[in-house]
Protein backbone atom coordinates (compact mmCIF):
# COMPACT_ATOMS: atom_id res chain seq x y z
CA UNK A 1 0.00 0.00 0.00
CA UNK A 2 0.67 3.26 -1.04
CA UNK A 3 -0.07 6.24 1.47
CA UNK A 4 0.68 10.18 -0.18
CA UNK A 5 1.09 12.49 2.76
CA UNK A 6 1.69 15.13 0.82
CA UNK A 7 2.07 17.30 -2.73
CA UNK A 8 3.05 20.18 -4.57
CA UNK A 9 2.39 21.72 -7.56
CA UNK A 10 3.34 24.25 -9.89
CA UNK A 11 2.67 26.07 -12.96
CA UNK A 12 5.77 24.57 -15.60
CA UNK A 13 8.19 27.87 -15.68
CA UNK A 14 11.52 27.92 -17.57
CA UNK A 15 10.31 25.14 -19.74
CA UNK A 16 9.26 25.39 -24.00
CA UNK A 17 8.43 22.44 -26.18
CA UNK A 18 10.31 19.46 -23.44
CA UNK A 19 13.35 21.62 -23.29
CA UNK A 20 14.67 23.88 -20.31
CA UNK A 21 15.09 27.50 -21.30
CA UNK A 22 15.63 29.05 -17.96
CA UNK A 23 17.32 26.90 -15.42
CA UNK A 24 16.57 29.57 -12.33
CA UNK A 25 12.89 29.60 -13.10
CA UNK A 26 12.61 25.34 -13.00
CA UNK A 27 14.90 25.73 -9.62
CA UNK A 28 12.48 28.38 -8.21
CA UNK A 29 9.23 25.73 -8.93
CA UNK A 30 10.35 22.53 -8.18
CA UNK A 31 11.65 25.02 -4.83
CA UNK A 32 8.22 25.33 -4.54
CA UNK A 33 5.99 22.25 -5.46
CA UNK A 34 8.83 21.12 -2.45
CA UNK A 35 7.72 23.84 -0.47
CA UNK A 36 3.74 23.06 -0.67
CA UNK A 37 4.38 19.14 0.11
CA UNK A 38 6.74 19.41 3.16
CA UNK A 39 3.71 21.75 4.31
CA UNK A 40 0.84 19.23 3.78
CA UNK A 41 3.49 16.12 5.01
CA UNK A 42 4.31 18.46 8.05
CA UNK A 43 7.98 17.42 7.33
CA UNK A 44 10.71 18.15 5.69
CA UNK A 45 11.97 16.58 2.45
CA UNK A 46 15.63 15.24 2.13
CA UNK A 47 15.55 14.19 -1.44
CA UNK A 48 13.65 14.24 -4.71
CA UNK A 49 13.45 12.56 -7.90
CA UNK A 50 13.22 14.57 -11.02
CA UNK A 51 13.10 13.57 -14.46
CA UNK A 52 13.73 16.13 -17.16
CA UNK A 53 13.62 15.22 -21.02
CA UNK A 54 14.17 16.62 -24.36
CA UNK A 55 15.72 16.79 -27.65
CA UNK A 56 19.30 18.16 -25.20
CA UNK A 57 19.35 15.21 -22.66
CA UNK A 58 20.91 11.45 -23.91
CA UNK A 59 22.13 8.56 -22.49
CA UNK A 60 24.77 6.54 -23.21
CA UNK A 61 26.00 3.38 -22.15
CA UNK A 62 29.58 2.51 -21.88
CA UNK A 63 32.10 -0.18 -20.55
CA UNK A 64 34.84 -0.31 -18.06
CA UNK A 65 37.41 -2.81 -17.26
CA UNK A 66 40.11 -2.85 -14.39
CA UNK A 67 42.07 -5.39 -14.02
CA UNK A 68 41.69 -6.88 -10.69
CA UNK A 69 45.07 -8.61 -8.45
CA UNK A 70 43.46 -10.00 -5.04
CA UNK A 71 41.36 -12.89 -4.75
CA UNK A 72 38.56 -10.49 -3.64
CA UNK A 73 37.36 -7.57 -5.20
CA UNK A 74 37.29 -4.39 -3.28
CA UNK A 75 35.83 -1.05 -2.92
CA UNK A 76 38.77 0.41 -4.87
CA UNK A 77 38.77 -1.76 -7.76
CA UNK A 78 34.59 -0.67 -8.21
CA UNK A 79 35.42 2.79 -8.36
CA UNK A 80 38.24 2.27 -10.48
CA UNK A 81 35.62 0.57 -12.98
CA UNK A 82 33.20 2.92 -12.51
CA UNK A 83 35.96 5.55 -13.09
CA UNK A 84 36.81 3.96 -16.04
CA UNK A 85 33.33 3.46 -17.48
CA UNK A 86 33.03 7.53 -17.27
CA UNK A 87 36.10 8.71 -18.52
CA UNK A 88 35.05 8.85 -22.10
CA UNK A 89 35.19 11.45 -24.17
CA UNK A 90 32.17 13.54 -24.18
CA UNK A 91 31.42 16.87 -26.87
CA UNK A 92 32.59 19.78 -25.82
CA UNK A 93 28.86 21.14 -25.72
CA UNK A 94 27.71 17.85 -23.59
CA UNK A 95 28.26 17.37 -19.91
CA UNK A 96 28.15 14.05 -17.78
CA UNK A 97 25.11 14.46 -15.22
CA UNK A 98 25.57 11.00 -13.70
CA UNK A 99 26.71 7.49 -13.81
CA UNK A 100 24.29 4.97 -13.01
CA UNK A 101 25.86 1.59 -12.75
CA UNK A 102 23.45 -0.92 -14.05
CA UNK A 103 25.84 -4.40 -13.70
CA UNK A 104 29.11 -6.03 -13.14
CA UNK A 105 31.00 -8.72 -14.44
CA UNK A 106 34.01 -10.47 -13.23
CA UNK A 107 35.39 -12.63 -15.74
CA UNK A 108 32.49 -12.01 -17.93
CA UNK A 109 30.31 -13.84 -15.39
CA UNK A 110 27.79 -11.15 -15.60
CA UNK A 111 25.23 -10.46 -13.43
CA UNK A 112 27.25 -9.79 -9.98
CA UNK A 113 25.43 -7.98 -7.17
CA UNK A 114 27.24 -5.27 -5.03
CA UNK A 115 26.36 -5.08 -1.35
Amino acid sequence: MINIIGVGSCPSRGMDKGGVNDLESVVKCVQRAIDQAELMADCQISSVYLALSGKHISCQNEIGMVPISEEEVTQDDVENVVHTAKSVRVRDEHRVLHVIPQEYAIDYQEGIKTR
